[in-house]
């Protein structure tokens, strides 16, 4: 019935491990494991004396500064955000680690009216339009960096240089309407090809709205 409550228990000797690689100055990164901590420190703590700034986005610019970190923002991070991290290491690959349970492929991950900042779930590279099919007719631009700024105008697919979306970075959508970004994979129905709104993709999904 609504309201109960069931206890769940977490086998945590079956997690995973993601390794990104990090190059000099800027990445835009996120990984496709449920990390077993959220705290930031943590989770960048073996290579956080390579790194300058690590920047995320919800809603507002959030921030965290190694040498500051009373002051920072950004004190939490997980696999549905993507984030932007300086590196100072001059090294062609530094390592950033990640140790978690695996999640779903299509697991849906709510965007906002306007930017978000999401990370990449699948574990292989795809085509940006097969990737994002979800937000069909609701996409006003994605943006992505690999050594430089790549964009993706779904009006203007002959011109964009953001092709494909890759594991272990991270990505900007602006969208014109608050919806939910499902990526293709297996474990869930298939999404019509139309405008999404909250309520409808759940519907799709079979997930109650609560």
């Amino acid at each position: 019935q609504n309201g109960d409550r069931f206890l769940v228990c977490l086998d945590y000797s079956q997690t995973n491990q993601r390794v990104c690689c990090l190059k000099p100055g800027w990445n835009s990164i996120s990984w496709n494991v449920n990390s077993v901590v959220d705290d930031i420190t943590a989770i960048f703590g073996p290579i956080m004396d390579q790194i300058d700034v690590i920047l995320s986005f919800e809603e507002v610019g959030l921030t965290y500064d190694p040498n500051l970190p009373d002051f920072s923002t950004l004190l939490s991070a997980d696999h549905l955000h993507g984030y932007w991290v300086k590196v100072l290491s001059e090294d062609s690959c530094l390592e950033l680690v990640v140790e978690g349970l695996p999640v779903l492929v299509n697991q849906p991950n709510k965007v906002e009216q306007g930017w978000n900042f999401v990370s990449y779930l699948p574990s292989v590279e795809l085509p940006t339009p097969s990737a994002l099919v979800s937000q069909e007719g609701n996409l006003r631009i994605a943006l992505g960096y690999d050594g430089g700024a790549l964009t993706y105008d779904p009006a203007l697919p002959e011109f964009s240089t953001l092709q494909t979306l890759k594991p272990c970075f991270g990505y900007w959508l602006k969208v014109y309407n608050t919806s939910m970004l499902v990526y293709p994979g297996f474990g869930a129905p298939g999404i019509e090809l139309a405008p999404q709104t909250e309520a409808g993709v759940l519907a799709k999904l079979g997930v109650q709205d609560e």
